[in-house]
């Protein structure tokens, strides 16, 4: 996620090293953004959902894993702590109340305009941020609304396919090749992204980047999605879980309707065969 460093600073939610301040529970979270309100003049935090096929469902999985409850996909119908998801769809339209309609980019504007001092927004989005708030962009992973860290995350992979006569020196060039992208983290960096490369976190130079190195820890509370075969990013069933979540989080309808629509939807894609 990513504030702007002054408005937050005047509202008092940023610690003496200029982080936010730690979010004791969700209750605790809704209180400090109407303050944030009332002492900013501004807009709450924003959040681009509306009609988009990832941004929703990516939410919604950062914060029911942050409460540890069930949600297993392993058996011919889900087994969701129902109950809990309600809770976690009405803490989402609360905290992003004053973005039911927005899509990202909306919400982009809304915060790199100055209308909104904290947007909830993937770090790929860091470049339009700094190009506006320059140093007064602030970035924090998700903060701990509930019992554990958790942050919905995904990676890039290079997979090399088969070959039954594979040409050794070819090989070796492509290994290379990989193995340079790798290294480069500092570059991908630049861009906002969290290196996979150990020694490129780990380095002077990226300590020296913000807001990027401030978020780098995000890397170590991720949540990639339930391992089934039809979850993942771009898939079908992240589109459906959205589509689910959507008027909840417009104020249309209520987070029990939800919930049970993506219950539902998730077991209509386990009555189905892997294709694989």
């Amino acid at each position: 996620m990513f504030f702007d460093r002054d408005v937050m600073d005047k509202a008092g939610l940023l610690t003496g090293d200029g982080q936010l301040v730690p979010f004791e529970s969700p209750k605790h979270a809704l209180e400090l953004m109407d303050k944030l309100r009332k002492d900013g003049g501004k807009l709450g935090p924003v959040f681009g959902h509306a009609n988009d096929a990832a941004m929703g469902w990516r939410m919604f999985w950062t914060l029911f894993s942050q409460t540890g409850a069930t949600f297993d996909l392993t058996g011919k119908r889900a087994e969701i702590d129902e109950d809990t998801a309600v809770e976690v769809v009405r803490f989402m339209a609360d905290l992003t109340r004053d973005s039911r309609t927005m899509d990202v980019q909306t919400a982009i504007a809304a915060f790199a305009g100055g209308r909104s001092p904290m947007i909830f927004s993937g770090e790929w989005d860091m470049a339009t941020y700094k190009s506006t708030l320059k140093d007064k962009l602030g970035g924090a992973p998700i903060p701990t609304f509930y019992d554990r860290p958790a942050g919905a995350s995904d990676s890039h992979a290079l997979v090399l396919p088969h070959q039954d006569d594979p040409d050794p020196e070819r090989r070796r060039r492509a290994h290379r090749f990989v193995a340079e992208l790798v290294r480069s983290g500092l570059t991908w960096a630049t861009a906002g992204h969290i290196p996979a490369y150990t020694p490129a976190v780990s380095s002077p130079q990226y300590a020296r980047l913000r807001p990027q190195s401030e978020y780098a820890d995000a890397a170590k509370q991720l949540v990639l999605d339930p391992p089934v075969w039809f979850a993942g990013s771009g898939s079908d069933f992240q589109t459906r879980m959205c589509q689910a979540l959507d008027p909840a989080l417009g104020g249309s309808s209520s987070a029990q309707s939800a919930v049970r629509s993506m219950v539902s939807q998730i077991n209509t894609l386990l009555a189905q065969p892997n294709p694989a």
